[in-house]
């Protein structure tokens, strides 16, 4: 990791040279983690880290306040490199030439992340071998906790219940659930961003997943049935993996994103969900965060070697999601065990799994079935 440090810095301080800045400062939770490797947050879901990183031509600073700083140094971050500024907690001094002087330069020009977030955002790519391995093992860990939860989850059980035993699968893994939306049966048709609830599963649960370890964050959706699935859903889950197998095609280097996307529209329309596309993004780049940009018609990327992506199409009641980083010869999957059911998708001789439906023997699960307790 002092290597990726070491290489994410010179990656800066290259684009200050040719911006002609003398220093820019990191302030978000995304930022934190993908130089540090390290965990810069309190609240899981805040968005700015609980200390800075400054990095000018001679200096990487770590601006932090006491009631952080030997956490970080301890556990987060163990550079010989980064430099450490502790401030008292109490001390909110705003201006990064006061707080951080004896590291800057009189007259000299710092800015701000949110300043640059789309220029920053292109430095974060492409992925370190490193960071690389590091996904791979969390897209593994990712996959298996969320499979666990779908072979052990039974009828009559609450989409909270489901939740909390996701969310344990992950924590015993390392990892921070950052999303988890939980549908069950006429949930899953009505809405493309089920948050859980207190409604119990009868024959059909969708779950997503967003994972999160060392700053990745890894993106992935899975389908159970009791019993056998309907016709009209077998339909569905046969188009959405077909377009989800050409986002996956598609997605080479030198690819430009808003063409990938024109394609896959096209690909709803010929299995008869022409506008299901209208619905709900179909994701796009990931990494250290849920997705870096959502892809559109109008989008002007250009897909890269070794960057992350994380599609979604979906249709009603159905989606087909797995997080991929794009290779030099070919897209690997992250998020796949190779233990779950899967369907294949054949495009010009290339063969992509997608997630199957997984049924599940049909019987009641009474346990759960309890009256709610009103608070």
């Amino acid at each position: 990791m002092q290597d990726v440090f070491q290489e994410k810095c010179k990656r800066i301080r290259g684009w200050l040279s040719e911006r002609r800045y003398d220093g820019l400062l990191l302030t978000s939770q995304t930022s934190f983690s993908w130089i540090t490797g390290g965990r810069g947050f309190i609240g899981i879901a805040s968005e700015a880290a609980c200390a800075k990183v400054l990095i000018t031509q001679e200096h990487c600073v770590l601006l932090v306040n006491n009631i952080e700083a030997n956490r970080l140094r301890e556990e987060e971050i163990r550079y010989d490199h980064l430099q450490l500024k502790i401030t008292p907690w109490f001390e909110h001094e705003s201006d990064v030439t006061l707080l951080a002087q004896e590291f800057i330069k009189s007259g000299a020009v710092i800015v701000h992340e949110e300043e640059v977030a789309n220029e920053l955002m292109q430095l974060r790519y492409p992925l370190t071998e490193c960071e690389r391995q590091l996904y791979h093992e969390l897209g593994m860990d990712a996959a298996q906790a969320l499979e666990l939860v779908c072979r052990t989850l039974q009828r009559g059980e609450r989409e909270y219940h489901v939740a909390g035993q996701l969310a344990k699968a992950c924590y015993e893994r390392g990892i921070e659930p950052t999303l988890t939306l939980v549908a069950a049966d006429e949930r899953a048709m009505r809405y493309r961003h089920p948050l859980p609830t207190h409604q119990c599963i009868d024959r059909y649960v969708l779950i997503a997943l967003g994972a999160r370890r060392h700053g990745l964050v890894a993106s992935l959706s899975r389908l159970v049935h009791f019993g056998t699935p309907p016709e009209e859903l077998v339909r569905k889950h046969q188009a959405v993996t077909a377009v989800d197998g050409l986002f996956i095609h598609l997605t080479r280097p030198g690819r430009a994103v808003g063409d990938i996307f024109e394609k896959a529209a096209l690909c709803y329309e010929e299995h008869g969900f022409k506008d299901e596309w209208n619905s709900h993004h179909q994701g796009g780049m990931t990494g250290y965060a849920g997705r870096e940009y959502r892809a559109t018609l109008k989008s002007q990327e250009v897909v890269g070697e070794h960057q992350a992506f994380a599609w979604n199409p979906s249709i009603s009641g159905v989606k087909s999601e797995d997080t991929i980083v794009i290779g030099t010869e070919e897209n690997h999957i992250l998020t796949r065990t190779g233990d779950f059911p899967e369907v294949t998708i054949h495009i010009d001789g290339m063969h992509y799994p997608r997630p199957a439906i997984l049924q599940r023997n049909d019987h009641r699960y009474h346990a759960l079935k309890r009256p709610l307790i009103s608070l």
